[in-house]
């Protein structure tokens, strides 16, 4: 079995944050990040109140965490090891070494057999042969147990392609989609006769 975070990844790429392997590369920003919590250290600073230092780690990647007074009061409670939070916060770099300073965290439960779908929006330039047969590779590199439709929206039309393809929702998939199809590609649909009114 993998990292004990990837039972979880489903649940952090519902939530839209960045894979802990994408933020090395960032200037110092305001971000989202999930995963869980490892070597908590609680300190006192020297007015006496308490903070925390802490290391984020997902199946990707780890980054160094703060929480200091203001905000540690409110999130203490969530606050163990092996804990799935959701963290934002800014990016600092501290002499080369890059580290979030917490403004809030949440817990991130996982998403269980939350029934949802997997929406892809098709448009007409992407609607081609060779257009999808990446499609298709995109979704075979991430088998998983949620079914897919596309929405070719410049007919209107549904296929359902739940028979075939089900797949792994993960930030890696969000990612190549994207990448394939555009920013605006992806939907969830949650229940399988919610009418399609957000795309």
């Amino acid at each position: 079995h993998g990292h004990p975070a990837e039972s979880y990844e489903e649940a952090f790429a519902l939530q839209d944050t960045m894979m802990l392997s994408e933020v090395s590369g960032l200037k110092p920003s305001h971000l989202r990040v999930a995963g869980l919590l490892q070597a908590i250290r609680r300190v006192r600073t020297k007015r006496g109140e308490w903070m925390a230092f802490m290391r984020l780690e997902d199946s990707t990647g780890g980054i160094d965490a703060v929480v200091f007074p203001r905000v540690y009061a409110r999130i203490q409670p969530l606050l163990a090891d092996g804990s799935a939070v959701l963290i934002e916060g800014r990016l600092d770099a501290q002499e080369e070494k890059l580290q979030i300073v917490a403004e809030r965290i949440e817990p991130v439960a996982e998403t269980g057999d939350g029934d949802f779908q997997v929406i892809i929006r098709i448009d007409r330039q992407s609607d081609d042969a060779r257009g999808l047969q990446r499609l298709q590779q995109v979704l075979a590199k991430h088998r998983g147990r949620r079914g897919v439709m596309l929405y070719y929206s410049y007919k209107k039309m549904m296929r359902d392609l739940s028979r075939t393809y089900r797949v792994h929702y993960s930030r890696q998939f969000i990612r190549d989609i994207e990448q394939l199809l555009g920013k605006r590609a992806l939907h969830i649909k949650n229940q399988p006769n919610k009418l399609m009114t957000d795309i």
